[in-house]
């Protein structure tokens, strides 16, 4: 099963779901300090907690919003070539 945590935080909700087996794709967050934790956590720890992050998505701090508008041929993309089982912006 696989996963974008939009609105994440630190990371909080994908930890659980990873703990939980499932994959995370990537995440979207614009407060820096919040997105710096779950980037140290998540992308360059080395736990096995990595997301499957898509070369496209830069790894930094940014709105939905944002990335919608900036991706959205990207995103057109990946939806079709991932199932994405989970949002959690839904």
């Amino acid at each position: 099963m696989k996963f974008v945590d939009a609105f994440s935080g630190c990371g909080g909700m994908s930890l659980g779901l990873r703990q939980a087996g499932w994959s995370g794709s990537f995440a979207v967050e614009c407060e820096t300090f919040s997105f710096e934790t779950l980037r140290d956590n998540f992308l360059y720890a080395g736990k096995g907690w990595d997301f499957d992050w898509p070369e496209w998505l830069e790894d930094t701090p940014m709105t939905v919003r944002d990335l919608l508008s900036s991706k959205e041929r990207e995103l057109s993309k990946f939806r079709k070539q991932n199932i994405i089982d989970l949002s959690t912006a839904e």
